[in-house]
């Protein structure tokens, strides 16, 4: 998916990055030289059509399969297209949770190995499903 906007009369297509976001320039405050230092910020999708410039210059969502949704009715911000938003809160969702996949998959997992006894727990005992004797988990009944 991506982004277009007009910009001096032309319009001006943003791609998603890796991590499903939309980068916009943004200035630093901190001046070097007596000047603010611009860089590049990451904006999910709604953040990015919802941003005080964008808003105003007639956003356009480019599908990936090459179809186009105006975001908002007439190039008026004041009137969301519903199709538009769900889509734009669809490719939000979905890389928010692509993002939480990634983070805990690289997240060590710390052993909970009782080095005294060898066992699994806190309090020596190692509890499992397969310990039970329960062919199914329908032969195990919770009252």
């Amino acid at each position: 998916m991506s982004i277009s906007f007009l910009y001096a009369g032309e319009r001006v297509h943003i791609g998603v990055d890796k991590s499903g976001k939309f980068p916009l320039p943004k200035i630093r405050k901190k001046l070097i030289a007596g000047r603010g230092v611009s860089y590049m910020h990451p904006y999910t999708a709604k953040e990015f059509v919802e941003h005080a410039k964008i808003k105003n210059a007639d956003p356009v969502l480019t599908l990936s399969d090459g179809s186009k949704l105006r975001v908002y009715l007439s190039a008026d911000p004041t009137a969301a297209v519903i199709e538009s938003i769900s889509v734009i809160e669809n490719h939000d969702q979905v890389h928010n949770i692509r993002a939480k996949i990634l983070r805990n998959s690289k997240k060590t997992p710390k052993s909970g190995r009782n080095k005294k006894t060898g066992s699994d727990s806190k309090d020596g005992l190692s509890y499992s499903f397969f310990d039970l004797d329960i062919n199914d988990i329908d032969d195990f009944d919770i009252d």
